[in-house]
């Protein structure tokens, strides 16, 4: 299993969707959905979970 992450936004979406592989556990969403640091910014993050689905 794995985690993928390192600067993924809501433009990589459709890239992300497209992997099969079984392995992959999670995504690493984080900075790139702040709205301050620690702060996330839950519309952009729902607009992305939409759009991986």
């Amino acid at each position: 299993s794995y985690f993928l992450s390192g600067g993924i936004n809501l433009e990589h979406a459709a890239a992300i969707s497209k992997i099969e592989d079984s392995r992959l556990y999670a995504l690493d969403i984080n900075s790139r959905f702040e709205i301050e640091a620690g702060v996330k910014d839950v519309h952009k993050i729902g607009e992305f979970m939409i759009a991986i689905e």
